[in-house]
C-alpha cells in the first residue's frame, strides 16, 4: 500500500468517533486491509436494497446521500466529503443499505470490506462491542432528512476572453460582489501563468507557495494549505499557485485538492490557464459551472479562448454561464446570460492608482450587473410579480422607488397588464423617477385626445390600440426581450383558447400591448399568429412566470380588490333616499372582470415569500389623474414589507457585515 494512503487511512480513522477510541494498534491493522477505488461522476456507490459489503471512506472528491419516497422522487440528504465515512451498519451487520450514495464528482474511496473487519474482529472481540454501542446510540440521528436543503459548494471555471488588466478587474469585483451578496466563503485559486498580480492588485503579500514547499509538503495537508490562503478585508481569500509548479505528480494532487477546498468553502472561483497547459482539463471536470466573460471591444480574443476552453473541457457536460462586457453604444446582437456595461474608463483609476475596486463614471452599473450575477450563482435571485389593474399601477412605481432607496435588488420581473407595461420601462433601464414621468403622461386628458382617432366599430373592441402601440414603440423603441438589462416576460391571453400566453422573444412593445389589450376596450393584438388580450384574464400576479425564470425569492404586487371593498359612488339625495342605481353595461362587465382577477390572483400569490397588497378601495381603475396619490398609496405597502424582504437577503445581514471596496452598491 502507498504511504499516502495509509497515512490518509490513519489519519480519517483516528478523527472518526467510531473507530477513534480504539486504539493505534487495532486502527493500523484496519489500514492495512484497506483497499482504494476511484469512481467517475454521478456513479452508485451503494443502492438501496443491496447488501453492505464493507465501509467506504472518502479520500477524496464529494457524494450525496440520496432517499427515495414512494413516488420514487430522489432526495438529497446529505453531501459527504473527504474523510467522511459510509456502511458502518453494513460493515457490523451485513444488513441491506437503506440509501442509496452517488458520486458528486469523481471520487476515490478507501474501502474496508466486511470479510476483512471479521477477520480482525476475531482478534480483537471487544472491538464489536464498542462499535455496537456507539452505532446505536447514533441511530436516532443517522441521515435524517432536514426541512434546510444541504449545502452545496461550486467550483466556478474562470474562462476570460478579456486582455490581462479587465481579468484583473473582473474577477476581483466578480469575487468580491459574491462574498458580499451571499456572506457565505469563498476562496478565489489564481492558477493563471501571471501569478500573484490578483495579489498584488488586492495589496495582499506575494504567493509563498514555491517549488520547495511544494515538494517538501503535501497541498493536501490542511495545516499547511492554510498557511498558503491569504484573507482579504472583504472576507474574499486568495490562493496562488504558479501553474508552472504543477507538473508530474502534483498534476494528480488537483482533484482532491479541489475537492478538499469544497470541504471548507462554499463557492471556488478558478482562475487557470487554458491553452498548452495541462491544468484546465483537469480543472475543468471537477466544475459545476463555467463563466465565459467576453467583451465586445475584443473580438478577436472570443474565438481562440473559448476553442480552447471547449477543447479542454471534451466531452465533460459542464453548466455555462455567459456574460459580455458591453460598451453602451454598442448594438446587443448576440444573446448573453448576463451583460455589464463596460468602458475603458473603468479601467482608469486602476491604471492610476493600483486600485482595483471599480469606480468612478459608469461603475455603478457595471458594480449592479455583477451584484445580479452574484446573487444568481447564490440562488438568491429577486423576482417581482407586477400585477394587472390599469390605473392601480401607479403603485408600482411608489413600490419601485421604495426598493431604490432601501437597496433591495429587482433580478427578474413578470408583468400583466399594467404590470407588464410599467415592468417594461423599467426592465429597460428606466429609473423609478423616469418611469413615473412616463407613466404620468397617461392621463384622462390624454386618453380623450388620443384615443379618438383609435375608435373603431366595435366588432372586438372599441379601440383598436395603435395609439397605445405608438406610445410604448416612444418608450421602448425596438428593443428585444434579450437585448433588456434586467430579464423581463409579459403575459398575455389567447382570447380564442383561453390559454396563458408567456412573451418571452421578440419585440418588448408588442409583448406589452398584447398584455394590456383590456376586452371590449381594444381589439385583441394579433401577435405570432395568436389574437391575444390582456393577461389578467388568466393571471393576474404572475408569481408562478417569475418563478419559472429562476427567481428564488418572490415577490408579489397583488393589485386586485374586491369589487365590494371599492369606493362606493357619493351620490345627492334630494329631501328622500334615491332608489338603488341600475348598474350599466360597461360597469357589469369590469366587475366581472375585476372580481374574476381578484379570485384568479388569491391563488395565484400563495407561493410568493411577499405579497404586498397596496390600499385600493379610495381609488377606481380610471383614476389616472390620480397618479401621484396612487403613488403614494404603493410606497407605503412597500415600506411595511421592508423588513420581510430584506430578511431574505444575506446582504442585510447586520451580524455579517463585512467592508467592500470604497463605492456603495446601486441598482
Amino acid at each position: 500500500m502507498e504511504s499516502t494512503v495509509k497515512s490518509d487511512g490513519l489519519y480519517f480513522f483516528r478523527r472518526n468517533p467510531l473507530f477513534g477510541p480504539l486504539g493505534d494498534e487495532v486502527l493500523e491493522e484496519l489500514v492495512d486491509a484497506l483497499k482504494s477505488r476511484t469512481m467517475a461522476q454521478n456513479e452508485a456507490l451503494v443502492r438501496a436494497g443491496d447488501a453492505g459489503e464493507g465501509l467506504y471512506l472518502i479520500r477524496s472528491g464529494r457524494a450525496r446521500i440520496v432517499s427515495k419516497g414512494e413516488t420514487d422522487e430522489e432526495k438529497t440528504i446529505a453531501y459527504l466529503g473527504r474523510g467522511d465515512t459510509v456502511g458502518e451498519m453494513a460493515l457490523l451487520t451485513g444488513e441491506p443499505h437503506g440509501y442509496e450514495v452517488i458520486t458528486d464528482t469523481s471520487c476515490e474511496f478507501l474501502i474496508l470490506t466486511k470479510a476483512a473487519f471479521d477477520l480482525m474482529l476475531e482478534k480483537h472481540p471487544l472491538v464489536a462491542i464498542h462499535l455496537s454501542r456507539a452505532i446505536t446510540k447514533r441511530l436516532a440521528v443517522s441521515f435524517h432528512p432536514t426541512q434546510e436543503k444541504p449545502r452545496r459548494p461550486q467550483i466556478i471555471a474562470l474562462i476570460p476572453a478579456l486582455p490581462h488588466e479587465t481579468i484583473i478587474l473582473y474577477t476581483i469585483n466578480i469575487a468580491i460582489a459574491l462574498a458580499e451578496q451571499t456572506r457565505r466563503r469563498v476562496l478565489l485559486v489564481d492558477l493563471y501563468p501571471r501569478n500573484g498580480d490578483l495579489a498584488r492588485a488586492l495589496n495582499l503579500p506575494p504567493p509563498p507557495v514555491s517549488m520547495e514547499s511544494l515538494n517538501d509538503e503535501d497541498l493536501l495537508d490542511l495545516h499547511h494549505l492554510h498557511k498558503q490562503i491569504r484573507s482579504h478585508a472583504s472576507g474574499l481569500e486568495l490562493l496562488s499557485i504558479p501553474p508552472r509548479l504543477i507538473k508530474g505528480h502534483l498534476l494528480d494532487d488537483i482533484p482532491p485538492l479541489l475537492n478538499l477546498l469544497k470541504d471548507h468553502y462554499d463557492f471556488i472561483l478558478v482562475l487557470a490557464p487554458l491553452e498548452e497547459n495541462p491544468i484546465s482539463p483537469i480543472v475543468l471536470p471537477e466544475a459545476e459551472k463555467a463563466m465565459l466573460i467576453s467583451w465586445d471591444q475584443t473580438p478577436e480574443l472570443t474565438g481562440p479562448v473559448f476553442s480552447a476552453y471547449q477543447q479542454n473541457l471534451g466531452a465533460h457536460p459542464l453548466e455555462t454561464v455567459a456574460i459580455h462586457l458591453q460598451q453602451p453604444t454598442t448594438a446587443i446582437l448576440e444573446p448573453a446570460d448576463f451583460r455589464i456595461p463596460w468602458t475603458e474608463a473603468l479601467h482608469l483609476p486602476f491604471r492610476e492608482t493600483g486600485n482595483p475596486y471599480l469606480n468612478g463614471e459608469g461603475a455603478a452599473g457595471a458594480l449592479a450587473a455583477m451584484d445580479r450575477i452574484a446573487r444568481a450563482l447564490g440562488h438568491l435571485r429577486v423576482g417581482l410579480a407586477m400585477g394587472s389593474g390599469a390605473a392601480y399601477g401607479y403603485a408600482i412605481i411608489g413600490l419601485l422607488k421604495v426598493f431604490e432607496r432601501e437597496g433591495i435588488p429587482i433580478d427578474l420581473v413578470a408583468g400583466t397588464s399594467m404590470g407588464a407595461l410599467l415592468g417594461s420601462f423599467f426592465c429597460s433601464g428606466l429609473s423609478p423617477e423616469q418611469v413615473a414621468d412616463s407613466a404620468r403622461g397617461i392621463t384622462k386628458n390624454w386618453l380623450r385626445s388620443n384615443m379618438l382617432a383609435d375608435l373603431r366599430f366595435p366588432r372586438s373592441g372599441f379601440l383598436g390600440g395603435e395609439t397605445l402601440h405608438a406610445f410604448l414603440r416612444s418608450v421602448l423603441g425596438r428593443v428585444e426581450f434579450h437585448q433588456m438589462p434586467i430579464p423581463f416576460e409579459a403575459i398575455a391571453t389567447d382570447i380564442r383558447t383561453g390559454n396563458e400566453v408567456v412573451l418571452r422573444e421578440g419585440r418588448v412593445a408588442d409583448a406589452v400591448r398584447a398584455s394590456t389589450s383590456l376586452p371590449v376596450i381594444f381589439q385583441p393584438f394579433l401577435h405570432q399568429g395568436h389574437y391575444l388580450v390582456d393577461g389578467g384574464l388568466v393571471n393576474p400576479v404572475p408569481t408562478s412566470t417569475v418563478a419559472k425564470m429562476g427567481a428564488d425569492i418572490l415577490i408579489s404586487l397583488n393589485l386586485t380588490t374586491k369589487p365590494s371593498i371599492r369606493r362606493a359612488t357619493n351620490r345627492k339625495t334630494i329631501g328622500f333616499p334615491l332608489s338603488p342605481r341600475s348598474p350599466g353595461l360597461t360597469e357589469i362587465i369590469f366587475k366581472m372582470i375585476y372580481t374574476m382577477q381578484y379570485e384568479i390572483a388569491q391563488a395565484r400569490t400563495e407561493i410568493a415569500h411577499v405579497v404586498i397588497a397596496p390600499d385600493m378601495k379610495d381609488f377606481t381603475w380610471t383614476d389616472f389623474h390620480r397618479s401621484d396619490e396612487i403613488l403614494k398609496v404603493g410606497e407605503a405597502a412597500a415600506e411595511q414589507s421592508v423588513a420581510k424582504i430584506k430578511s431574505l437577503l444575506p446582504y442585510f445581514a447586520h451580524a455579517c457585515q463585512v467592508p467592500i471596496g470604497p463605492q456603495p452598491r446601486a441598482w
